[in-house]
């Protein structure tokens, strides 16, 4: 996932720029997976072992925990050198208000498009956010044995509000940096319906984030209060809790319509 992984089928139908800036006539159509590999990828490379030990087809569980085979690796990294040439011919994507001052980067691929600024620059935005999230859940470990993480209170004496601080900064990289992908790749992206899934996934992940701190700072100035839970830590687990419960089944419906299984039976 992104920020979490995303899995599925690529047909990515390009025109390449000519010399003189236009476009011709040819498309190259890129088939491949995306940070784990396409489903249907896994499903052909399932069958395809078990038709080579004389199977039926079927796969088990530690089949699939196998890890990549080089052949795998090959594709994926063919599909990354891919991404980098397409981005090699896009005009340079500027940067969103209130980041409009900054430079824009550059789309432009080295030799053998190993490197390009634009992409590395997206890749480490929102990988960032998953090492940090890591390092929040380890100092969590470490200060509630200490008494010094202090859940839901926005003192800056506890863990809690440090750490929800810069967590609240690298969400808003990471989106900023996925915005700035489907700002450069969005005529491409456009068959997989990529705003829909990426609203329902960061919907849960950020929102619900969010939505504690929220929580935290009615509670913090006596605006949510009660006496079941004497405590203010009490109180904001509670009710971010109980409010997860019930967004969750509002989000189960729109995963169901937007990451829908007709995609796969085309």
């Amino acid at each position: 996932q992104s920020l979490g992984s995303t899995s599925g089928s690529l047909a990515i139908h390009v025109r390449d720029a000519s010399a003189g800036g236009g476009l011709d006539d040819s498309t190259r159509s890129i088939d491949g997976s995306m940070h784990g590999g396409a489903r249907s990828e896994e499903r052909r490379g399932a069958a395809a072992a078990a038709a080579a030990a004389g199977g039926d087809g079927s796969t088990s569980f530690s089949d699939m925990q196998q890890p990549l085979q080089p052949s795998q690796r090959s594709e994926a990294a063919r599909v990354d050198a891919s991404l980098k040439r397409i981005l090699s011919h896009k005009p340079p994507v500027r940067h969103i208000t209130p980041l409009c001052w900054m430079r824009p980067w550059d789309m432009r691929a080295t030799a053998h498009h190993t490197s390009c600024e634009f992409y590395r620059r997206i890749k480490t935005g929102v990988v960032q956010y998953i090492v940090l999230k890591l390092l929040s859940a380890l100092a969590a470990f470490i200060l509630k044995p200490l008494d010094l993480w202090g859940e839901g209170k926005l003192s800056p004496a506890k863990g809690f509000f440090w750490t929800a601080m810069l967590t609240n900064f690298s969400q808003g990289w990471a989106i900023y940096c996925l915005i700035l992908f489907y700002k450069g790749l969005h005529r491409e992206l456009q068959p997989m319906n990529p705003l829909g899934k990426f609203l329902a996934v960061k919907a849960i992940v950020f929102f619900s984030f969010w939505q504690s701190l929220t929580i935290a700072v009615l509670v913090k100035f006596n605006v949510l209060s009660s006496s079941i839970y004497p405590e203010d830590s009490q109180l904001a687990a509670a009710t971010q809790d109980f409010l997860i419960c019930v967004e969750m089944l509002v989000f189960a419906v729109v995963h169901h319509y937007v990451f829908s299984y007709r995609e796969f039976l085309r």
